[in-house]
């Protein structure tokens, strides 16, 4: 049987459940727009829990993590009576080289877990173990966007295009009324030439009238 465990993360102004069977996701809870700054944090994410499990209907709990800013709330110790034979552990990444730290180690490591593992799978994008999801906060996503309209920017577009399409469609047909008028003008204005001259010709070839 595979264990059910859930990831408790806190943030500085939100907190976010996620619960496991297993290595595989079972249940994403929504997001908590309560942080580690706001007041009662700690019976707000331990409700939390309880409704997740009643309405995902998670009848046990195995194991508890916890990651972000939680060891500054001292929410272990917390949870600990009311999850009693649940262990409540600090989100570690596994191969981590903790060497250089003196004191805290869990504490510090769950802290950076999400920054850490997004590194960790970076730089071993092949291994299987990592899942392919972005950790990136929304905002950031939007503005590593070159070009991003929406459906009232396509729609712009569209009439600019017409309205160009349109106009230039216009001057066209200016333009070719324009030269037949100047081709007309002009050939009214041959034609004039050429009348008097006729008229000319006639009137010197006349006979003179007898009267």
């Amino acid at each position: 049987m595979e264990d059910i465990s859930v990831i408790m993360y806190v943030g500085s102004e939100f907190s976010r459940l996620i619960f496991l069977k297993g290595k595989n996701f079972l249940h994403f809870a929504p997001v908590i727009s309560e942080g580690r700054t706001s007041p009662n944090i700690e019976n707000t994410l331990y409700s939390r829990i309880l409704l997740e499990q009643d309405s995902a209907g998670i009848m046990r709990l195995d194991r508890i993590f916890l990651a972000g800013e939680s060891h500054k709330l001292e929410l272990k110790q917390f949870l600990a009576p009311q999850f009693a034979e649940a262990p409540i552990e600090y989100l570690v990444p596994r191969n981590l080289d903790t060497g250089a730290l003196q004191q805290s180690v869990e504490e510090i490591t769950s802290e950076y877990a999400v920054p850490i593992s997004v590194a960790m799978r970076v730089l071993d994008p092949k291994n299987p173990d990592y899942y392919s999801i972005d950790l990136l906060p929304q905002s950031f996503r939007e503005g590593q966007k070159v070009f991003k309209l929406a459906w009232h920017g396509y729609l712009l577009m569209l009439l600019i295009f017409m309205g160009t399409l349109f106009f230039t469609s216009c001057q066209s047909r200016g333009r070719c009324a324009g030269r037949k008028q100047g081709a007309s003008g002009e050939a009214a204005s041959a034609v004039r030439e050429r009348a008097p001259a006729k008229d000319s010709r006639q009137s010197d070839g006349a006979e003179p009238t007898v009267y």
